[in-house]
């Protein structure tokens, strides 16, 4: 589960006109990033929080986006995330109930220009039917 910002209405910033009070919407950077959950299914009808043992909370990001894959092609899931104004996280699994970030490896971490990018929405599919399956991500280009 993505979370975006480190958001509630104690943290709320005056982003706007400081002459006239007119408020603007804030841009994603003026607010800290926060950790996303991760829940493994108990079978039962419950979830139990698996954020931190699986190493998921230590990656601080403004996610918009997340789709399971297995992207490696090991029969294991791992997570794409999709971040706005921060580098992407690709959480490959380990198969210990843990994850490691390989974004930066991957080349999935940053645009060709080595930006961050405003990634909106991730999807995964095996477009060509060769058994790999390959990101998809809607990203909003923008100067940083």
């Amino acid at each position: 589960m993505c979370r975006f910002v480190d958001f509630d209405r104690s943290k709320n910033k005056f982003c706007g006109n400081e002459k006239t009070g007119e408020r603007f919407y804030c841009i994603p950077r003026a607010y800290s990033p926060a950790a996303s959950w991760l829940f493994h299914n108990n079978g039962d009808g419950t979830f139990k929080d698996v954020s931190q043992e699986s190493g998921i909370s230590k990656a601080m990001g403004k996610a918009w986006g997340v789709v399971a894959t297995d992207i490696n092609n090991d029969g294991w899931m791992d997570l794409f995330v999709a971040n706005d104004t921060i580098p992407n996280f690709l959480f490959v699994n380990k198969h210990n109930g843990k994850f490691e970030d390989a974004a930066l490896e991957a080349g999935v971490a940053y645009s060709q220009n080595g930006r961050e990018r405003s990634g909106m929405v991730a999807d995964s599919a095996d477009f060509d039917q060769d058994g790999w399956q390959g990101l998809f991500v809607t990203n909003v280009d923008q100067e940083m």
